[in-house]
């Protein structure tokens, strides 16, 4: 699960527990209050609705505080989640510093050959000019 899939997650529990909360306040009020449409999250009729209705006081509790602890757990696993994709751009940061600094020895190494064969290659012109000028 990506880091967005749980944020995701997280906002609909959050959304999931504001419902709950407004319900929990509803309560208070009569039931026949509840049904004349001021201010309600669900529509009538629908299941959730029904269902949320037939709930006494604690039970809604109950699925606030489980709601509540879910949203904990997610977001410590999100905090945990960055952490290691921050530890990982810093293991891709240092192993393309690496990279940079092997080509960078590389161009060093196939420098310094180039010059070693171009001196080799005077010392050869060098010894053949040497050699001509000492013959007859």
């Amino acid at each position: 699960m990506n880091q967005k899939s749980i944020t995701e997650e997280i906002k609909i529990t959050a959304k999931e527990m504001l419902r709950t909360v407004k319900i929990l306040l509803r309560i208070e009020k009569p039931v026949e209050n509840m049904d004349e449409g001021a201010d309600t999250t669900e529509p009538k009729g629908t299941e959730a609705g029904k269902e949320l209705r037939k709930l006494n006081r604690r039970e809604l509790l109950e699925m606030l505080v489980e709601e509540s602890r879910r949203n904990q757990e997610l977001e410590e696993r999100i905090r945990d989640l960055e952490t290691r994709l921050e530890q990982r751009q810093v293991i891709a940061r240092e192993a393309g510093s690496l990279a940079e600094a092997a080509l960078k020895l590389n161009g060093v190494f196939e420098a310094a050959q180039a010059a070693a064969d171009q001196y080799l290659d005077n010392l050869k012109q060098f010894s053949e000019t040497q050699t001509e000028r000492s013959e007859p």
